[in-house]
């Protein structure tokens, strides 16, 4: 389930411009969210790309790379390096296909680029024609304007039976925590939760980007344990009302409310029963904003994760 925040509806032509993306494969799981910038006239495709491409890259880290947390050093290497990577062919295929159409920021459908983006998406513009050896400052490749109008956020989680990580860029939240049973259904264990909080700049609007030139400096990662058999990600939309009051750790009532329904569903496809408890039209009174929630569990007794995901 998708719905675009109460402020991007009004707009005619608007899109959405949250992601999130998934993948399980045995007991690893690779989930994570982003949130393109409001002020970045394609943080849409950022955010989109970002999601899909790094997902699926992640989910592809060599076997000598687990368990996760007995090679945590080779780990967050790793993921820096395909992030770097994947960046680095977006910003490059955005710039090269502006090079030969020169569309305006503001005109998204100017030249073509609706159809580049929805060509982006289906995989149909191939990424690979660029290198992907490395990160360069080279700004002839890395366009500066390019990279600010694909600005995106990003929040994930990357797991194995040994626990792993949460990793960050900006704002947001990740939430990993164990889970127990209570009369009324699963709930989060009391003081389990391990929380990577939103990082805002000076003030508090300002945040920090994939497509920044720094991005490497606010890559961050938090380490959990395999006793955490839950994990939330959402983008500051959804921490409005799924994070604390401050927005730096999980409102544990929004979250014990959801889920004894959310670990006893047989549905691995959650958006269906999150768009009831969740409609639009709530979340349009909290937040103006789009919100994003992906949360993933492990079954008891079940040695794969079972990712259950929305997009609110």
């Amino acid at each position: 389930m998708s719905v675009m925040g109460r402020s991007h509806a009004q707009q005619t032509g608007a899109h959405c411009q949250d992601a999130m993306a998934l993948r399980t494969a045995g007991s690893l799981l690779v989930a994570i969210v982003c949130d393109g910038a409001g002020s970045a006239a394609w943080s849409y495709v950022g955010a989109r790309m970002v999601a899909d491409r790094l997902t699926a890259a992640l989910s592809e880290i060599p076997a000598h790379y687990r368990p996760l947390r007995a090679h945590q050093e080779a780990v967050q290497a790793f993921v820096t390096d395909r992030l770097g990577a994947e960046r680095r062919r977006l910003i490059e295929a955005v710039a090269r296909f502006n090079g030969q159409r020169n569309v305006e920021a503001k005109d998204d459908c100017a030249g073509g680029f609706a159809e580049f983006a929805a060509r982006l998406f289906k995989g149909l513009w191939s990424l690979e024609e660029t290198k992907a050896d490395g990160d360069t400052n080279n700004e002839a490749v890395h366009s500066v304007e390019i990279a600010e109008r694909l600005r995106c956020t990003l929040v994930g989680a990357l797991v194995d039976d040994s626990g792993g990580f949460l990793f960050h860029i900006g704002d947001g939240l990740a939430s990993a925590c164990a889970l127990r049973l209570g009369n009324a259904g699963a709930c989060v264990a009391e003081g389990t939760e391990i929380a990577s909080p939103p990082e805002n700049g000076q003030y508090a609007n300002e945040t920090f980007f994939v497509t920044d030139p720094d991005w490497r400096d606010h890559l961050r990662f938090t380490l959990i344990g395999p006793e955490c058999d839950a994990v939330f990600l959402m983008t500051d939309g959804a921490a409005a009302f799924a994070g604390g009051p401050d927005q730096r750790s999980l409102f544990v009532p929004f979250a014990n409310q959801l889920l004894p329904h959310l670990t006893t569903r047989p549905d691995p496809d959650l958006s269906d029963f999150l768009a009831q408890v969740l409609p639009p039209e709530k979340v349009h009174r909290v937040t103006a904003d789009d919100a994003t929630l992906v949360f993933a569990h492990k079954r008891r007794g079940d040695p794969d994760v079972s990712p259950e995901a929305a997009s609110a």
